[in-house]
């Protein structure tokens, strides 16, 4: 098990992590380190080291995004070697790997995405189609296609494809539109954001198939469950309602009154979603009966983020408090509190296997 206390003792947090199941590794970055962690040994390896800021690991574990002021490059984790992405006119922006590692897109606030060849450093495309900041990118599972969404309301899809990057630009929303995903099937994506309505897209035919008035306030985070069809969203509402895809059919308003609910996660093996946010509580309910079945004090103030383990035995929060906490949700008990960070942590992720956490903050 690679324990908290087996780390090397840094100022800055460990804010990436790869598993690769096969080979039992457990690929850990932060901001100028990338190390390895081998299960079966229970060796900890220093891979890379680098002055520079490295942003994110791709999805096997072989490259990284580095950045240094306003150069981003690519670095073969293996062979140290370094190749230029780009040079970019802001620091640090926005990068995301597609899922196959052969793209990286990245957006910055002034509304643009640049699509690269990761393998030979080529700038692919330039798509323009946003004129304000951009708040999200995803990319469809077989890395054909990207959605970004931004503050002029815009949900825009893209053709990773030269040739066929014909851009559809889809205005249904009536505010800023604040977050995208893509359903699990790949045949639609939802949007939510300020006007308080999901917006569903038909892949095929870049209709948007329907409409949905969901919360009452903002929506702050939409999340499809991984292998079925059921979509969560979450609202400043204090709520957190159910989905059945593809039809958008409600299933169950979970409404926890006088708190803004941020994030959402819905458990992959059991019928189970915790939420949480400003009440500094996590909220478990059952997916099927809409029922909440537990309700656990923490002392996060603000609860940034909630994940549940693979199984669904296990909580990881982080929050206000610089803390990140673990919790077996159904003795109602904390069974770890990590400590590090220096600010607010906004996001944590749990490894598949559960051995592992990783987390990131307003400290860098």
């Amino acid at each position: 098990t690679l324990k908290p206390d087996s780390l090397p003792k840094k100022k800055s947090s460990f804010h990436s992590l790869r598993v690769n199941a096969a080979n039992r590794i457990v690929f850990i970055s932060s901001r100028d380190e990338i190390y390895e962690f081998d299960i079966n040994t229970e060796k900890l390896s220093l891979l890379y080291k680098t002055t520079n800021n490295i942003r994110t690991l791709n999805h096997d574990a072989t490259l990284a995004l580095v950045a240094n002021d306003h150069i981003l490059s690519s670095v073969n984790i293996q062979t140290k070697k370094a190749r230029h992405v780009l040079y970019f006119s802001e620091k640090n922006p926005l990068s995301r790997f597609s899922p196959d590692s052969r793209f990286v897109g990245l957006v910055t606030s002034s509304g643009a995405l640049e699509l690269y060849r990761v393998k030979t450093g080529e700038l692919q495309a330039i798509y323009q189609g946003h004129n304000v900041p951009i708040a999200d990118i995803s990319f469809s599972s077989d890395s054909s296609l990207m959605t970004t969404c931004g503050a002029d309301s815009k949900v825009i899809l893209w053709k990773t494809k030269v040739e066929e990057r014909n851009t559809r630009t889809d205005h249904g929303h009536q505010a800023v539109a604040y977050a995208v995903d893509f359903s699990p099937q790949g045949d639609l994506i939802v949007s939510g954001g300020w006007d308080n309505r999901l917006r569903f897209w038909d892949l095929k035919t870049g209709t948007q198939t329907r409409s949905v008035k969901a919360h009452k306030r903002f929506i702050f985070d939409v999340v499809f469950h991984p292998i079925t069809n059921l979509l969560a969203s979450s609202s400043l509402d204090g709520s957190v309602r159910l989905w059945q895809m593809p039809d958008a059919l409600g299933l169950h308003e979970l409404n926890t009154p006088f708190f803004e609910s941020w994030r959402a996660d819905l458990a992959r093996d059991q019928n189970l979603l915790v939420n949480a946010g400003s009440d500094s509580y996590l909220h478990i309910w059952n997916t099927v009966t809409g029922r909440k079945i537990a309700k656990i004090k923490t002392d996060h103030g603000d609860v940034e983020q909630v994940v549940f383990s693979t199984d669904g035995n296990t909580i990881v929060s982080a929050g206000a408090d610089k803390m990140v906490r673990v919790w077996d949700w159904k003795k109602g008990k904390e069974i770890h509190a990590f400590s590090g960070h220096v600010d607010s942590v906004f996001s944590t992720d749990i490894s598949p296997d559960g051995k592992s956490i990783v987390s990131g903050g307003r400290d860098g």
